[in-house]
């Protein structure tokens, strides 16, 4: 078995997990390549994210931020995904690090199955690619987006506002979620949920589309398009951004004894885990 391993950093919390997990890898027979971080701290044969794909299974420590870089360094293509969360939500990193020797005996010998995550991708201009999240549009200098929202080719609306969220079922638990929008479930259905934050307009209100392309039509000059709040790129004068559910999918792997629960994590996302409280 080949497993490569990325985390979400190589601060001393999360690199004494790496380790351990290392160890236990090695000590079961599994081959192990590192992302080319950990490359510096491991003495492990390194594979980037766009090769990761060569391995068996990717195991990721840390919290979404890991996950979401390892999707747009890849542009999706990784193999099925073992997530240990050790800061933050993690939300689709379904188990608790210290909990990784169980899980891993159990993918060992089969016991696990495969939920599948529908990526959505976009064209604009030149660039092109997958995001696991969300695509999102925002000014550049704290003034409005005036654009226009087509649907299948039919125009839709032209409004102004203070951005565009373009959301997969997956990412309606994340950044569209912060601004009310509701939650998509099971997270492989090919939908998009649009949310236009501070919309000026009572009249325009999000939409949820079933296997629709949207087009994008941004007249603001300047505008930042952002994917997956990873990769961001200028946007010029009238430009066009489609967007639909890809027939990608990212793999992610179930022990079921040992997952958090949906209702956990969901919690943990919409209590800010804490942080947020009246003081």
């Amino acid at each position: 078995m080949r497993v490569w391993v990325k985390s979400s950093g190589i601060d001393s919390n999360i690199l004494d997990w790496v380790k351990k997990l290392d160890s236990f890898l090695e000590n079961n027979g599994v081959e192990v390549y590192v992302d080319p971080v950990l490359g510096h701290v491991l003495r492990r044969e390194v594979l980037p994210e766009s090769e990761a794909e060569r391995a068996d299974f990717a195991i990721i420590l840390g919290g979404d931020g890991a996950l979401l870089r390892s999707v747009q360094k890849s542009n999706g293509r990784l193999p099925p995904v073992i997530g240990f969360t050790v800061i933050g939500v993690g939300f689709f990193l379904y188990y608790k690090v210290e909990d990784y020797p169980k899980v891993l005996a159990n993918i060992f010998s089969g016991k696990y199955g495969v939920e599948s995550v529908r990526l959505g991708e976009y064209v604009a201009e030149r660039f092109k690619g997958v995001f696991l999240n969300e695509l999102s549009v925002w000014p550049h200098t704290g003034r409005l987006i005036e654009f226009e929202v087509s649907v299948g080719g039919e125009k839709l609306y032209h409004a102004r506002s203070d951005g565009i969220i373009v959301a997969t079922a997956a990412g309606s638990t994340a950044h569209a979620l912060s601004y009310g929008s509701p939650i998509i479930m099971p997270p492989d259905t090919p939908v998009l949920e649009v949310v236009f934050p501070g919309v000026l307009s009572p009249l325009i209100k999000p939409l949820i589309t079933y296997s629709h392309e949207i087009e994008l039509q941004v007249m603001t000059l300047p505008a930042l398009m952002s994917v997956d709040g990873q990769n961001t790129t200028n946007l010029e004068h009238a430009s066009i951004i489609r967007v639909k559910p890809s027939d990608m999918a990212l793999k992610l792997v179930k022990v079921s004894d040992y997952m958090r629960s949906f209702n956990e994590r969901i919690r943990l996302r919409l209590t800010d885990r804490g942080l947020s409280r009246i003081i």
